[in-house]
Formats: C-alpha cells, sequence, structure tokens
C-alpha cells in the first residue's frame, strides 16, 4: 500500500504513467483512469464527470508553473461556480472555458491546503449506481471545496474580475 501524494488515498504501489502536470501515485492516475472510462461509456454515469475532473485536479496539485497554475485557478473556479453559485457542472465548465479563451488570464499559484479533503477517487470510485456515484461525487466537490476554502476570496475575486459572475 502507498499513499497518493496528492490525495492521501491509501492504494496498492503500482508501476505505471501519472499526470504530466497533477501530482499523484500511478495508482491514483489510474483509478482515475478507470473511473473516468466508466463515466465516457456508460451515459448514465457520464453526468458527474465534468465536477469529477475538478475534484480529482484541486486534490492534485502540481509544480509552480503557469500550466499547473492555471490549470488549479480555473478548476477551483468551476467548483465555486457549481457550488456557491449554482450553476450546472458543464455550464461551469463551459464558461471558465470561454473565460480563458476571451481573456488568456495569468493566475498566480495557490497554496495548496495541506489537508484536501476527505472524499478521494477511492471513495467515488466504489460508486455502484449512477445515482450513488453522483451523491459521491458530489460530497467530493463539497470536501474539496472545503479543504481549499482559504483560497475562496480569491477564487471569487477571479471569477468577479473576469465577469463570470456579478460583483
Amino acid at each position: 500500500m502507498e499513499s497518493c501524494v496528492g490525495c492521501g488515498a491509501e492504494l496498492m504501489a503500482m508501476e505505471g504513467p501519472t499526470h504530466p502536470f497533477m501530482r499523484s501515485s500511478a495508482a491514483c492516475w489510474n483509478l482515475f483512469g478507470i473511473f473516468m472510462a466508466k463515466e465516457y461509456s456508460e451515459p448514465a454515469y457520464r453526468e458527474s464527470s465534468a465536477l469529477a475532473v475538478d475534484c480529482y485536479a484541486v486534490q492534485h496539485p502540481g509544480p509552480d508553473n503557469r500550466r499547473a497554475n492555471q490549470w488549479m485557478a480555473t478548476r477551483l473556479m468551476s467548483l465555486c461556480l457549481v457550488l456557491e453559485y449554482s450553476f450546472e457542472q458543464n455550464q461551469a465548465s463551459a464558461a471558465v472555458s470561454e473565460m480563458i479563451r476571451q481573456f488568456h488570464p495569468v493566475f498566480d499559484r495557490l497554496q495548496p491546503p495541506a489537508d484536501r479533503g476527505h472524499v478521494t477517487i477511492q471513495n467515488v470510485a466504489v460508486a455502484q449506481t449512477p445515482v450513488a456515484q453522483r451523491q459521491w461525487v458530489q460530497q467530493w466537490a463539497e470536501s474539496c471545496w472545503q479543504a481549499w476554502r482559504p483560497h475562496a476570496d480569491q477564487v471569487r475575486h477571479w471569477l468577479r474580475e473576469y465577469k463570470l459572475v456579478r460583483a
């Protein structure tokens, strides 16, 4: 067993690839890949895929570079839009994508919290039904957003600055 360096999930150690700018164990990245394959291959599970990507990303922050910082900032903005502004998951993803296309923003790094949330891909991946999976992904999102709460004001500022929400 090994702990994922990103989310802390305890998984069987394995060799294999990881994401190029998110830090995780090979086992955690593999489990997320299996989870996402199910999301995309079975339409009943697809509803929570955008939010799941946001959750996985914010639990696996990468190095301090422009690409990783932008990825983290945009995933946090998407989570905030869903959880605090009642956007639908796909609506939040589309709004953030349009903001990137229109403004080409550069975001400063936010210091990742030591505890990135108590729900991880390990919990979510065991859901046996689409309803259970949506519930787990919602809990995952709430857990992640709570962990990043010290940066919530900065995330809200970005949302206002780039006109994703009204001031």
